[in-house]
Parts: C-alpha cells; structure tokens; sequence
C-alpha cells in the first residue's frame, strides 16, 4: 500500500477528533501522524506473522479510545475486520489490557 493510500486509509478508520497515540514503554504516548502509521505498520506485520489472515474477523477488548484507534488502524492496515467483542464470529482477540 502506497504512503498516500495509508494516509487516506488513516482518515477512513480513525475519527477525525480521535487522539493520535502510540504505546510506548508500557504507556500510550502522544504522536504524529509518521509515527502513528509507523507503529501500526509494525503492528499490522506482527498480526499477520503470527497466521491470522486476510478478511479474518478481530475483536478489541479492554482497550481506551486511542488504543482502539490504533489497533483498528494497524488491522485495516492487515486487511482484517474488526468486530465488536459481542459478535462470537470474530476469529482472533486481541485484549489491550494484556500488555
């Protein structure tokens, strides 16, 4: 996916009003927009290293605003569909508070 596509892509799955945060020692941490997409770039990489594949259904759990902006940007970014937690048809969980 192309830098412009990402960026747009940005815009399509995280609300305009929502904080751009990334986890950071342990901590959720303000950053700008390079950065954001860069650690979700990393995180979209790790969802499909570890087998979950394209389409495939995620849900968040114990997850503040920003980490849901987060994940659900890295998940787009893995061509996975979030799926809110009470839906039993997600494949994958991932619990935020699990650190």
């Amino acid at each position: 996916m192309s830098i412009m596509a990402e960026i747009q892509n940005l815009r399509d799955v995280v609300p305009e009003d929502a904080e751009m945060k990334v986890p950071s020692g342990g901590k959720w941490v303000d950053a700008q927009p390079a950065e954001f997409q860069s650690k979700a770039r990393n995180m979209a990489c790790g969802l499909m290293v570890k087998g979950i594949r394209r389409g495939a259904g995620v849900s968040i759990l114990n997850a503040s605003a920003a980490a849901v902006a987060f994940i659900s940007f890295a998940c787009a970014l893995a061509h996975l569909q979030v799926k809110p937690a009470s839906e039993n048809n997600a494949g994958f969980v991932i619990d935020a508070a699990a650190g």
